[in-house]
């Protein structure tokens, strides 16, 4: 470890580059009046935020205790007047002195747990997110590793493009691979080829129809280089690649009568739903989900798989006694609700 001038070691060096990164500049003047404080056996109560009363506060107060403790002690590396606060130490392997001169001084240091086997984890399934289907966070709900962008490039810099691709789908959130690859992993066959898009993707296009927006997705011929819509973003997305013809995908505007279309959806006894017209969540009484509202059971399905709004039928093949649906909590996310917002224009002026 590197000495300071009268040959005694540091014990901790840290990087300067933590000042500007945290915003602690008054830890430095802190580490320079806690040198002050041993060297004198004195205890020191600071003004918090005292810079407001003047901007050279706190180096007024510093650096006049520094002077009296280098000359009560006889250390005048404690004070140096071409840069005060600061000392000249040695390289503890070579003995030569830095570039530079450095603060030193005491200060109160809180080391946080962060220890490596507390971290260590891993599991092979576990519970994922309802809204996103991606796994959960952290090691306390058992969650998986998350791949973002950073962990995307650094498989992309090494080349590792069959493990890439593993962390991308069958690692990642497509429903049915998810479901049949454990056991096809324990009995030892052939890992399926996730088919169908993920559901970060599914999801993705929901939240641009809940935008108003439509993703189109369009092949270019190489011959005439004509446009032609393929396929829509409802069916296979594995049949959208074509390694043979370029691909182009477009946000467009929708028509007000597509996306009811895509909202309305009929009820077994007939009823059609898809409209919220109450601005409201949840009953404050019976904490369920208010009628038309932002979390309609019969709008936006049900909250429990198999069982419907009412709570007297719980069989899914029981949908025609009932006026909700009954189906699987994991197909609400395919379902999209609609709100008719009317402006007044009545007492609009044009000048």
């Amino acid at each position: 470890m590197p000495y300071l001038q009268v040959g005694t070691p540091v014990d901790m060096v840290f990087n300067p580059l933590r000042v500007p990164s945290r915003m602690n500049v008054g830890q430095m003047f802190e580490c320079s009046l806690g040198l002050t404080g041993d060297l004198l056996d004195r205890h020191y109560r600071i003004t918090p935020f005292d810079e407001r009363y003047e901007q050279v506060a706190l180096r007024k107060l510093v650096f006049p205790e520094l002077y009296e403790a280098s000359k009560q002690k006889a250390n005048p590396w404690v004070f140096e007047p071409k840069y005060p606060g600061k000392s000249r130490i040695f390289d503890g392997r070579t003995g030569d002195p830095f570039e530079q001169p450095v603060i030193i001084g005491q200060s109160y240091m809180l080391k946080l747990i962060h220890q490596v086997d507390e971290k260590i984890h891993g599991r092979s399934s576990g519970h994922y997110a309802l809204v996103t289907q991606q796994p959960l966070r952290g090691r306390a709900k058992q969650g998986a590793q998350r791949v973002g962008e950073m962990e995307v490039w650094a498989l992309e810099g090494f080349g590792v493009a069959h493990i890439l691709q593993e962390m991308l789908t069958y690692k990642s959130d497509p429903i049915r691979a998810l479901k049949e690859q454990l056991g096809t992993m324990i009995v030892g066959g052939t890992i399926p080829k996730p088919e169908g898009a993920p559901e970060s993707f599914r999801l993705l296009v929901r939240e641009l129809r809940s935008l108003a927006l439509e993703l189109k997705h369009f092949l270019v011929s190489e011959k005439n280089f004509q446009i032609n819509r393929k396929v829509g973003m409802n069916q296979n997305f594995s049949s959208m690649i074509d390694r043979y013809k370029h691909q182009q995908l477009r946000i467009g505007l929708v028509s007000p009568q597509q996306r009811t279309a895509w909202a309305n959806k009929i009820l077994p006894n007939g009823e059609m739903v898809g409209e919220v017209t109450k601005p409201y969540t949840f009953h404050y009484k019976s904490n369920k989900p208010e009628k038309d509202g932002l979390f309609c059971e019969r709008i936006f399905g049900p909250i429990k798989s198999g069982i419907c709004a009412c709570g007297n039928y719980g069989v899914i093949g029981d949908e025609k006694k009932t006026r909700n649906f009954v189906n699987n909590a994991e197909l609400n996310l395919l379902i999209l609700g609609y709100e008719d917002i009317k402006w007044d224009t009545s007492n609009w002026h044009v000048q």
